[in-house]
């Protein structure tokens, strides 16, 4: 990622006051499919990580309202949606780069998808 002024200028500060308590839970949920359940394959990279995903339009959507709701409480982080040309009614790859900008807002990234994951696990244990 290229810094620029404003990109430097926003603190490396997550704020979720900014969901109410239902898209808070939404938000989460969401986080959890897109982090957790559906992506095929996980890369971390220097400044972040990738995801790729085999899917649809529809996922598509699912995993741009991850990044809108990521971005509302998390301004600092970057994303990147891409999907491949696929047959409609088929399934294709979609690749979501979920970029921190630096070694500090990487490991806010990985603190939070530990955070998730005890989440995960934790909804696991309490379903079985």
């Amino acid at each position: 990622m290229v810094a620029n002024a404003t990109t430097t200028d926003v603190p490396l500060a997550c704020n979720p006051q900014v969901f109410s308590k239902t898209e808070l839970d939404e938000a989460i949920s969401l986080a959890l499919d897109v982090i957790f359940r559906l992506p095929k394959t996980k890369q971390e990279l220097p400044d972040g990580f990738l995801f790729e995903y085999q899917g649809n339009e529809e996922l598509f959507l699912k995993v741009a309202r991850f990044a809108y709701n990521e971005h509302r409480c998390c301004p600092w982080e970057s994303f990147g949606i891409e999907m491949e040309p696929f047959a409609a009614g088929s399934d294709g790859v979609i690749r979501l780069r979920y970029l921190g900008g630096s070694e500090e807002g990487k490991a806010l990234q990985a603190e939070a998808m530990k955070h998730l994951e005890r989440r995960r696990t934790t909804q696991r244990y309490e379903s079985d």
